[in-house]
Parts: structure tokens; sequence; C-alpha cells
């Protein structure tokens, strides 16, 4: 997965960067295909890295979420157990 996602980045990057090159005919030049490489490389793994970063971030807010629940129903309960023994 992650060499079919700087292909296609890659290959994207080239038509950007080589649009003009490319209308006169001359197609894959080996001083062409370095920037759009390195391009395609750089993109994938900030991707990867802001994936992954995401599916913790959710994960986190998830956890923390399902606490600050569960305090406030505590809280919640005692509250309540206070408020019935006054009457």
């Amino acid at each position: 997965m992650f060499f079919l996602k700087v292909l296609i980045f890659t290959l994207l990057f080239y038509f950007i960067l080589n649009f003009s090159q490319i209308k006169q005919g001359r197609l894959f030049q080996k001083r062409s295909l370095i920037l759009p490489f390195s391009l395609g490389i750089a993109l994938t793994l900030v991707d990867s890295v802001l994936r992954v970063a995401f599916y913790y971030s959710f994960l986190l807010f998830l956890l923390i979420s399902g606490f600050s629940y569960w305090l406030l129903s505590f809280f919640a309960r005692g509250f309540e157990k206070r408020r019935k023994g006054r009457e």
C-alpha cells in the first residue's frame, strides 16, 4: 500500500510540475522525476503520520469522554444521595 501511494503521488506531482514539457512532447526525463518522487514520498509519510495521529487522538477523545461521563455520573449520584438525606 505504501509503494502504491508513493507511485500515485509521484505521478500526480509529475503531471502537475511537468505539464508544459508534456505538452511539448518531452516525456520522462531523468531530472524531471527527482522532485516529484521526493514530494510523493514526503506526502505519503505525512499522510501516514497524520492518519495515525488522528486514530490516536480519536481513541484519546473516547477515553477522556468516557471517563468524564463516569465521573459526572458518580458525582450526580453522590449529590442525589445527599439531597434525599436532607429531605
